[in-house]
C-alpha cells in the first residue's frame, strides 16, 4: 500500500502551482478594480451595487460622501491576475527576475471564504501573494508556490 492511500482529500497541499490557485482561488476583494466604464478586463457587475472610493466614513461639511461612486463594472480575475504580473515585472530586480532565478520563496496566504460563491460551497481566496502567484503562472505551469492557509471569518 502506497503512502498516498494513507492521505485525506481533504488534507491541504502546501504547495501548489500558480495555474492550480488562479484555477481554484479567487481574488481578494480588495485587489480587484472598479470602474464606470466597459474596460478590458473588467464584467458588468449583475448583482448589487458596488462602491468604491475613500473610507466610506469619509464625510464633507456638506455630508456628502468623499469619490465614493457606484461602480458598474468591476475587474475580471484574469484582469487582476494580468495586472499583478504588470506590476511585478517593473524595477531594476524586479520579483519576476527574482521568482525566476529562485523560485517563490515566501509563502502566499490562502483563505477559505464563508461566504457562498462561484467556486461551490465555499469562496475560496487569495488573502496575500497576489504577484507571486502571477509571477509563478507566468514561468510555467509547472512552478511550484509554497502555501499557507488562514481561517477568515
Amino acid at each position: 500500500m502506497s503512502s498516498s492511500d494513507h492521505v485525506s482529500p481533504q488534507q491541504l497541499s502546501m504547495f501548489l502551482t500558480g495555474q492550480e490557485i488562479t484555477d481554484n482561488y479567487q481574488p481578494l476583494g480588495g485587489d480587484r478594480g472598479a470602474s464606470l466604464d466597459d474596460e478590458q478586463g473588467y464584467e458588468k457587475i449583475t448583482g448589487p451595487a458596488w462602491h468604491w472610493g475613500r473610507d466610506m466614513d469619509d464625510f464633507d461639511e456638506h455630508g456628502d460622501h468623499l469619490g465614493v461612486r457606484q461602480a458598474l463594472y468591476r475587474q475580471t480575475d484574469e484582469g487582476v491576475w494580468e495586472d499583478k504580473l504588470d506590476e511585478a515585472t517593473g524595477g531594476k530586480e524586479s520579483l519576476y527576475d527574482s521568482i525566476d532565478r529562485s523560485g517563490v520563496e515566501q509563502p502566499v496566504t490562502l483563505t477559505l471564504n464563508p461566504v457562498e460563491g462561484p467556486h461551490g460551497q465555499f469562496a475560496p481566496e487569495v488573502a496575500e501573494g497576489h504577484h507571486r502567484i502571477a509571477v509563478a503562472r507566468e514561468l510555467g505551469p509547472d512552478k511550484l508556490v509554497p502555501v499557507e492557509y488562514e481561517e477568515y471569518a
